[in-house]
């Protein structure tokens, strides 16, 4: 439960006479933390506050001072420090601590999914020499994970990284010998995070010692180097227990054959579930890490790592405490120059995959994170189970029937007692120290590793073939261009599907006459067996920027994938995942901001990062170096929203999206600046209610689409009311967004009001299914499309002043899912006809002669995406299709050119 606005201190308030509060930085279940500055140095210094609510627990306060001891006894430039600790006037626990600037692991994490080497080596190595420091005070951290782990600047501008949170610390030797520790702990107490629990931890044994930290850190070096965590969280809590306490380790080459040898050994000795058969020191550990790169851990070498920058930003302080004499854990640090010891950093970089990727066609680097120059191939699960070759197979001791029964008897009070902890305890997140998915946030720096320049894609046998075939597509000679693809088809296997689905396209582009073609037809993923859904299209300085959804990574938990295509057709470098703090993204939408940016739109279905999101790309289609955060731009919570955006006037946007937060389905709308800033508030547009005596509950909102027009806004959308269908559009003055729109009435006999003026687009005797409209506004008026099964697909032209329909037109008698693009005012609309891809022009003079473009097997996919080239009479097409119903939907894009 979060504390209520009654406990919020506010700014300008001084704390026990000390501090003085500057901002609120986080909030979570347990406490809220601020920026504030110590009124007797001038100093800025983070302060942590406890919830009003939990202040009468004796437990939760104790761990509270026990998070500030900790920290505060253990001094180490790799654990948060911690300045003082007390009561406010209201009686509630404060700590005062260190003001970290950067972002945590975690956050690095959701914006980049992999880290590179580099950045791996540097955490692994700090967090072993914070935890050198605890462990020899005595004091085991039990809930170490990237949330606890912060990448910041020290004074001398080297990146740290620093422990945190030491909240669930166990000690081991009193902080103040004449006074004996309070044991918060009981035989069979479950504490830490799943995913990152030792097996003693799991099963609830009190003598989890030291060596239960140096599990969590190889769950956390892995998670680093292959993008998601050691254990599959999907099944809950219980089976993620059930699996680390008997299933098998995965190995990581096995999901990264780039990956040394060396680094799969010291994996498995971190994740021994007996902890006298894992390192016994964080050091034996660190160094054997370093080792695990070729380096001697001595070595006098350390390459520069690209810093973190981010907003002032604390983080609720840790809280284990020091016992022990510093001279006797100095004999204990690691080996002098450690950090110096990784000059040749992973031998094995970009060789050749000894099992290729079915993404792509199996080359490796199909699927990458922006953060690492290092190839990824495929990452098909959570769990990878060791290979029968494996020339070091765990060895599983025999058990007896009484014995299995007894341990599954334990196993479950374990999980019942874990569950109970969990909920109660260990499931309210203090807060996010550094909030990288709100508008507010501060732009974060590029990404550790960052490749200035798209890595090579080795690409399988007949990938040439296909690449050469396109280029000669390109020229127009097509008869060439088959050959290459004949090539292709004789190597086999998934080249051979590929090449015939060339082969068919070219020979049917050669045949056209019409005044757009293609010049080029792309597969943007090569092969894979997950279906790709939802494509965007977008044109950069670079070429043409693609964009869709799909879970090859994650099974149902579906991602925004991008790749840029050059004037060819051809991937230019890795497929590469742009929401990687996502957990199910939906319906991509790109929009052109300038030749180096765009904008990527989506809804997060579910998660942390559930709502309207958006964010800035780069000219090659990776997530922007340096504004590419995340940021909320409406409906923050989960659900179904069909946002869509368009580009103002002034070079802001407009996003609108449906919404049911109030049990209703409502429209509503947020202008953002052009740097994706919020500017206004969430504008509610309307607010239906059921007509009286109606049986049909109130009029619902569908597929709304958005588009700017003179000092105009249009809204279409679908509005199921009273069991019919319609599409109605909604004009409202640019200068009226900012006015807050509709407060929603709590009247029982209230009707529904609408903010602007609300007009149908369809006939009113049209009561057919109508579905899924676009709007576009272009130099000659604002156009609305949209589809009726099974009559065919329509187009309207709406006058943007006055809102009246100019012309109504149907596209075809077969035609389906159109959608709308404008290059230089010219607004297209593309469309699916008879098995064909079509394209025509609107203007007040209606609808121009179609262009046939390519041919298409399922004209019952999602509506293409249609975007222009800027300054050339181009346009990027791409779409939705399935050649038969054996095999899942692909993705496809062309470049058109017309006369």
């Amino acid at each position: 439960m979060m504390p209520n606005n009654e406990s919020k201190i506010p700014v300008g308030q001084t704390l026990v006479g000390k501090y003085r509060v500057v901002r609120e930085i986080g909030r979570g279940g347990m406490a809220a933390v601020y920026e504030a500055e110590q009124l007797s140095l001038g100093k800025k210094v983070a302060v942590k506050i406890l919830a009003s609510e939990l202040a009468a627990s004796t437990i939760v306060i104790e761990r509270f001072f026990r998070e500030a001891r900790a920290a505060a006894s253990v001094k180490s430039p790799y654990i948060v420090d911690v300045y003082d600790s007390g009561r406010l006037d209201d009686g509630r626990p404060f700590i005062a601590m260190e003001l970290l600037e950067g972002e945590s692991l975690y956050d690095r994490m959701a914006r980049v999914r992999i880290i590179d080497v580099e950045t791996t080596i540097r955490c692994i190595v700090h967090t072993a020499k914070g935890l050198i420091k605890a462990h020899g005070a005595g004091i085991v951290h039990r809930d170490l994970k990237p949330e606890n782990i912060f990448l910041t600047r020290s004074e001398d501008g080297d990146d740290t990284c620093k422990i945190l949170d030491f909240g669930l610390a166990k000690f081991y030797a009193p902080v103040n010998p004449d006074k004996a520790q309070k044991r918060l702990t009981r035989e069979g107490a479950v504490f830490g995070t799943p995913a990152y629990m030792s097996p003693e931890q799991v099963k609830g044994q009190g003598n989890v010692d030291h060596r239960a930290d140096l599990w969590a850190v190889g769950c956390m070096a892995y998670e680093c180097l292959i993008g998601r965590p050691v254990w599959n969280m999907d099944q809950g809590v219980a089976m993620t227990f059930a699996a680390i306490a008997t299933g098998p380790i995965p190995v990581p080459s096995h999901a990264r054959p780039d990956l040394p040898p060396a680094f799969d050994a010291w994996f498995k000795k971190c994740l021994e579930r007996d902890p006298n058969a894992r390192y016994q020191s964080a050091k034996e550990l660190a160094d054997a890490f370093v080792e695990a790169w070729g380096q001697r851990a001595g070595s006098q070498s350390f390459p520069s790592i690209q810093g973190v920058t981010g907003r002032h930003v604390p983080y609720a302080a840790p809280s284990s405490a020091r016992g022990g004499s510093i001279g006797a854990l100095e004999a204990q640090e690691l080996s002098s120059g450690v950090l110096e010891g990784v000059r040749t950093l992973a031998p094995p970089i970009g060789r050749p995959s000894p099992n290729p990727s079915p993404v792509n066609g199996g080359r490796p680097g199909s699927v990458a994170s922006d953060a690492s120059a290092i190839p990824l191939i495929q990452r098909p699960s959570f769990e990878v189970p060791p290979s029968e070759h494996d020339n070091t197979p765990s060895v599983r001791s025999k058990t007896s029937p009484v014995r299995m029964v007894f341990s599954a008897l334990f196993l479950g009070a374990s999980i019942s007692a874990a569950i109970f902890v969990w909920i109660r305890f260990v499931n309210p997140q203090v807060f996010t120290p550094v909030i990288m998915s709100t508008s507010s946030a501060a732009p974060s720096s590029a990404p550790s590793g960052t490749p200035k320049s798209s890595p090579s894609v080795e690409e399988p046998k007949w990938g040439p073939s296909i690449g050469e075939g396109q280029r000669l597509f390109a020229q127009g000679q097509f008869g060439e261009a088959q050959k290459k693809f004949q090539d292709a088809m004789a190597v086999g296997g998934a080249g051979a599907a590929i090449g015939k689905s060339f082969i068919e396209q070219t020979k049917f582009v050669e045949k056209l006459n019409g005044m757009c073609k293609p010049t080029f037809f792309a597969r943007p993923r090569l092969s894979g067996d997950k279906r790709a859904e939802r494509p965007s299209i977008v044109a950069t300085a670079k070429g043409a920027l693609v964009s869709w959804t799909d879970d090859h990574e994650q099974d149902k938990r579906e991602h925004v994938y991008g790749v840029l295509l050059d004037g060819n057709g051809h991937a230019v470098g890795p497929i590469r995942d742009l929401t990687p703090e996502a957990t199910e993204a939906q319906r991509p939408q790109l929009v052109n901001h300038s030749a180096d940016r765009s904008v990527l739109m989506w809804w997060d279905a579910k998660g942390r990062e559930a709502g309207v999101r958006a964010r800035f790309l780069d000219a090659d289609g990776r997530i922007d170096a340096s504004k590419g955060q995340s940021v909320l731009v409406g409906a923050a919570r989960p659900g179904s929203f069909w946002p869509s955006i368009d580009k103002g006037p002034d070079g802001g946007y407009f996003v609108v999206w449906q919404d049911d937060r109030d049990k209703d389905d409502d429209l509503f709308v947020r202008r953002l600046s052009n740097d994706l800033d919020t500017v206004s508030q969430e504008t509610r547009l309307t607010d239906y209610v059921a007509a009286p005596k109606s049986k049909a509950g109130p009029p619902k909102i569908r597929y709304p689409s958005v588009a700017v027009g003179p000092s105009t806004l249009i809204v279409a959308y679908r509005l199921d009311k009273d069991r019919e269908r319609s599409i109605v559009r909604m004009r409202v003055p640019l200068s009226d967004i900012d006015k807050g729109g509709l407060d929603e009435a709590k009247d029982k006999d209230k009707v529904s009001r609408e903010f602007g003026d609300v007009a149908p687009v369809t006939p009113s005797d049209d009561k057919s299914a109508v579905d899924a409209p676009a709007v576009a506004c272009g130099a000659e008026g604002c156009f609305v499309v949209w589809h009726v099964d099974p009559a065919g697909a329509f187009a309207a032209m709406i006058d943007p002043k006055e809102g009246k329909v100019i012309w109504r037109k149907k596209l075809g008698e077969k035609s389906a899912r159109p959608s709308l693009g404008v290059n230089r005012g010219q607004v297209a609309v593309a469309y699916y006809d008879a098995g064909k891809i079509k394209m025509s022009f609107l203007s007040r003079d209606g609808v121009t002669a179609p262009s046939t473009l390519l041919r298409v097997y399922d004209a019952t996919s999602p509506r293409p995406s249609l975007a222009g080239v800027p300054d050339k009479n181009e346009w990027y097409l791409a779409w939705q299709d399935q050649e038969n119903r054996m095999v899942p939907s692909e993705i496809y894009a062309a470049r058109i050119v017309c006369r």
